[in-house]
């Protein structure tokens, strides 16, 4: 299975967000001056504590594409092994 990896230029636009918030630039941040609301009718639950972040990746990205409601490449042919090759 390939490593599911997040791009550099939205991991850095995520940590100057919350640099802002936490110095006061940036309001009604969840985790940092705002509390998390859970949805109320999700429409898909990860259990993260029972699964490893890569196995819930590829949980996350089956559900979109059975929606049609994305724009994801189509899954790589399954290896020998019965794990998908790539994302």
């Amino acid at each position: 299975m390939r490593p599911l990896t997040w791009p550099s230029s939205a991991t850095g636009r995520a940590s100057t967000i919350y640099k802002k918030a936490r110095r006061g630039a940036r309001k009604n941040l969840t985790g940092i001056d705002s509390p998390y609301e859970p949805p109320e009718r999700a429409e898909i639950r990860i259990n993260t504590t029972a699964m490893a972040p890569e196995d819930a990746a590829h949980v996350i990205l089956a559900h979109l594409r059975g929606t049609g409601n994305h724009d994801l490449p189509r899954p790589a042919e399954k290896s020998p092994y019965g794990a998908p090759t790539q994302c």
